[in-house]
């Protein structure tokens, strides 16, 4: 990354909306601050944290959910189409 605009992207808020419509789960943190030494899709507002308690069988069941959705193949059987149209880069 070359360049710093910490503003949140359309993208990122749109994937931050169905994730609380769809899940009611908190998701923190799209941007960071400029002057973070790591590098990072955050700093470019085009990315975020979905906050999920790994103890929680029902936050667990969520995780499942969202994965098989978008990694679902579509009508014409390409894998993961939902991701790839959303332009998801990558999960952590």
């Amino acid at each position: 990354m070359t360049t710093c605009d910490p503003v949140a992207r359309p993208g990122a808020m749109k994937l931050r909306q169905l994730l609380l419509d769809t899940y009611g789960k908190a998701v923190i943190g799209i941007t960071r601050a400029c002057d973070q030494d790591s590098i990072s899709e955050h700093k470019e507002g085009r990315a975020f944290d979905w906050a999920v308690n790994h103890s929680s069988a029902r936050d667990r069941g969520y995780v499942k959910d969202f994965l098989a959705t978008i990694f679902a193949p579509d009508a014409e059987g390409n894998p993961a189409a939902l991701a790839r149209r959303m332009g998801i880069m990558y999960l952590i």
